[in-house]
């Protein structure tokens, strides 16, 4: 068990409004008066993962994720505003425009109207072209409001009974030959009672705080209910654990390994250890692997997605990426930069010293659980919901293994 090196931020020292600790964080933080459960689950714990895994990006990356929460804060403060609008789906933060009228916005995103071939505008909906954010980072700014249109998202899953056979035993005894060993990234499925399995992608080897035995992490909707096997190709299928924990909210879940097992910590994506959980930001460099898809990369697109009146899509707040996926990739680990490439902008990494470069090369960002429609037009862009990895951790009080450094 990991955890970053101790040298801090410079050439960029700590800055006036930023909290130096977990509890100035908890006192200060933008979503503290927003109606969020599970995002406000802030024990001890919790509050230390949160704030280091903020307090770990250089400062100018420190300031827009702070900036990113004050903007949905302030969005979500007027949620009575926006419930009104038909077809309201969430409300998140981005970056909009072209060249160097790209800037960051509030998204309203709505579902289209059948046969709209137009996005209504702002009188129409009868929501203002900007609103007022109180920021510490900024002073207080107008940040323009952006209208999007969103088709409603899929699970990245589907049951099927294997061909030939109804009841899907399986047939393959780890006792009889080579002990199977699990990995982030492996094709896994949860298997009933009566032989269905539903696929999915293994996110991590975890373990519970103050215990070292080791779990599968993996989404709920893959895992199925408790009791439940989890039946994975390693490298013929062969069952590997037990469903022991599952929970519909986060849309996640746990299962015991069943021995005799072997565990490879490296991801499928890019063979090294992950490193530990870091905040994502807009325009994020990000990359997963996926049991359909394999090997993909992209961009985060939005951050602090909140579903308006209810639990649409993962948990409060998720966010999403600009990377197509497929049915099958469910679970999978969302890690930073592509490849071995740092997640930072070319200004910033420069500054920065080898050690903490890699410290950040393939940090822990979140867990795949739905994506595009499949009636989505190829013109529009693709988009992945993730739900991050530290409120998946911090709800079940887990560990994740990452790189020692």
């Amino acid at each position: 068990m990991g955890r970053y090196p101790e040298e801090h931020h410079e050439p960029y020292p700590l800055e006036r409004w930023e909290p130096r600790s977990p509890e100035q964080w908890a006192r200060q933080d933008p979503f503290r008066e927003v109606d969020l459960p599970i995002e406000q689950r802030y024990p001890e714990q919790a509050q230390v993962a949160v704030f280091e895994a903020w307090n770990h990006l250089p400062t100018p990356l420190r300031r827009q994720v702070w900036f990113e929460r004050e903007v949905a804060a302030g969005l979500y403060a007027r949620s009575r505003d926006w419930k009104r609008i038909p077809g309201i789906r969430f409300l998140s933060v981005g970056n909009r425009g072209e060249g160097a009228r790209r800037r960051r916005v509030g998204i309203v995103s709505i579902e289209p109207t059948l046969g709209e071939d137009r996005m209504p505008t702002h009188e129409s909906l009868g929501i203002p072209e900007s609103i007022r954010i109180r920021s510490r980072v900024n002073e207080d700014v107008f940040v323009p409001v952006w209208i999007e249109h969103q088709l409603p998202a899929e699970m990245l899953s589907h049951a099927f009974v294997p061909p030939g056979q109804f009841i899907a035993a399986s047939n393959v005894s780890p006792l009889s030959g080579p002990v199977p060993t699990v990995q982030s990234g492996d094709v896994i499925a949860g298997e009933s009672p009566a032989g269905f399995r539903t696929p999915g992608t293994l996110t991590a080897v975890v373990s519970r705080v103050n215990n070292n035995a080791l779990l599968l992490l993996c989404a709920a909707h893959v895992l199925g209910k408790s009791r439940w096997k989890v039946v994975a190709n390693v490298p013929v299928p062969a069952e590997v654990g037990n469903v022991i924990e599952i929970d519909q909210d986060l849309d996640a879940g746990l299962a015991e390994l069943k021995p005799p097992w072997k565990v490879d910590f490296r991801l499928k994506a890019v063979p090294m250890v992950p490193a530990a959980p870091v905040m994502p930001y807009t325009d994020m460099p990000v990359q997963f692997y996926g049991g359909a898809s394999g090997h993909q990369r992209g961009w985060i697109n939005t951050v602090n997605s909140i579903p308006v009146g209810g639990k649409l899509v993962g948990i409060i707040p998720h966010f999403t990426v600009s990377i197509p996926s497929k049915p099958g990739d469910s679970g999978a680990l969302l890690i930073s930069g592509h490849g071995t490439d740092n997640p930072f902008p070319t200004a910033y990494a420069g500054q920065m010293g080898p050690q903490y470069l890699e410290a950040m090369t393939c940090a822990m960002l979140g867990m795949i659980v739905t994506g595009p429609s499949s009636t989505i037009s190829p013109a529009t862009r693709p988009q992945t919901y993730v739900t991050p990895i530290l409120s998946v951790l911090n709800h079940f009080r887990l560990r994740a293994w990452v790189r020692s450094m």
